[in-house]
């Protein structure tokens, strides 16, 4: 199975810069409060406006411990609003108990949960069952500082392809982001996983993932399609 391919966008002009391209996944983050920089709601009604009918998902802030009044709330509103996945970071082993609390607080109706698992602390990531317990439907790697750190400077294939497979077992949604570029294709094609994550290789300026550049995002949309 080919690789989905997730974009992330930061505002209803970038929701116009795309909306009349072919992506698979549209993921909805503030980029200026990395890693896991949540829109807010009013954002995401606007851009969903943008956007019918498309697949959505919305990362959710960078709470170390979800598992707090206002983040549930604020999750039940996102859950409301229509969007098919809820990416949730993982800062901490740790932190695992809390988020099940958290899951259970949730309606989520049709809104799938995916677990972002940030690797820059910690590369033991053999713990995927207890998120499959917990009631994750999806796994997902990526990095915290975007800028000194890549999922492949942090992990081997090998160990990328052991994520996937296992994901694969407990029937979860399998992804890879982190500073991803082109040259890092023919090894994610390898790795296989459900789909594949990008920002800064889609902005005029790589090194600050800020402005967001149709013709970039045309070369990694066609450059995934010809690897596949």
């Amino acid at each position: 199975m080919t690789p989905r391919t997730l974009v992330s966008i930061k505002d209803t002009y970038e929701a116009n810069v795309i909306r009349d391209l072919e992506i698979d996944i549209i993921d909805l983050k503030e980029v200026s409060n990395p890693p896991m920089g949540f829109v807010g709601l009013e954002k995401i009604k606007l851009i969903k406006n943008i956007l019918p009918n498309r697949v959505i998902s919305v990362t959710m802030g960078n709470n170390i411990n979800p598992y707090e009044k206002k983040i549930i709330n604020l999750a039940n509103e996102v859950a409301a609003s229509g969007v098919d996945y809820m990416k949730v970071g993982l800062f901490s082993e740790n932190e695992i108990k809390n988020h099940g609390k958290f899951l259970r607080e949730l309606n989520l109706k049709n809104c799938r949960p995916v677990c972002v698992i940030l690797v820059d602390n910690s590369v033991d990531i053999n713990y995927l069952d207890s998120l499959h317990e917990i009631g994750y439907k999806g796994v997902m790697l990526d990095t915290i500082n975007k800028k000194q750190s890549r999922v492949f400077d942090l992990l081997s294939e090998k160990e990328c392809i052991s994520f996937v497979n296992q994901s694969k077992k407990l029937g979860m949604t399998s992804g890879i982001a982190g500073s991803l570029t082109l040259d890092d294709l023919s090894k994610i094609m390898r790795i296989n996983p459900d789909f594949i994550g990008f920002r800064g290789q889609l902005c005029k300026e790589k090194s600050n993932r800020f402005n967001l550049d149709r013709d970039a995002v045309i070369e990694v949309l066609r450059a995934t399609h010809l690897s596949s």
